[in-house]
């Protein structure tokens, strides 16, 4: 069983012997038809990908969590799985598929699933340090884009990334934190 997109994610199934897909569902029903999902089909781990934002109100910073892809659940399930039988939920739109029919994500899209599943489905906040006059990422989900950053707003305390999925280049802020000099782990 796993816990969704709220604390630990927990993995019952093997991974080697796993399949990654993708559904496009009601948006705005992401976390109710992946709990769904999960409990009617119990050898599916399902993820809505949410992000974790920076906030502020009346000059009181604070965080929220918000989903990133409206509408779309990355899942993972056992090689022999059919996931025809998904459409009989009524939020189920469509699985995604590529020209071949294919429907088991592969290159970017599976880079990404797997990403998404590593973090439990929520892109948390990521550790910045400012050396001389750049910007580098010491931990968090961030870490695993450098490279793909393409624009950092210190002020907001967000990076404009570019990440693969759908066949596509999604653009998208993600949120990080500075660690000023007394607060930096040893070594950095």
């Amino acid at each position: 069983m796993t816990h969704q997109n709220g604390g630990l994610v927990v993995a019952e199934c093997d991974m080697q012997d796993s399949v990654y897909g993708c559904l496009y569902v009601t948006v705005g029903l992401e976390s109710q038809t992946a709990q769904l999902l999960e409990m009617i089909y119990p050898q599916l781990q399902v993820f809505s990908v949410n992000r974790v934002k920076h906030r502020q109100i009346r000059g009181v910073r604070s965080y929220e969590t918000e989903v990133m892809l409206p509408g779309y659940l990355i899942f993972t399930c056992p090689s022999d799985f059919m996931p025809d039988q998904l459409y009989r939920l009524r939020h189920v739109r469509r699985l995604l598929r590529y020209k071949n029919d294919e429907w088991h994500l592969q290159g970017e899209d599976l880079a990404f699933a797997r990403w998404v599943v590593q973090l439990g489905g929520e892109i948390g906040l990521s550790q910045a340090v400012q050396e001389g006059t750049s910007i580098r990422i010491i931990s968090g989900p961030l870490k695993d884009c450098e490279g793909k950053i393409l624009k950092v707003d210190k002020h907001r305390r967000n990076c404009l990334v570019s990440l693969g999925f759908d066949r596509q280049q999604l653009k998208t802020w993600l949120a990080f934190d500075w660690l000023e000099p007394a607060e930096r782990p040893l070594g950095f």
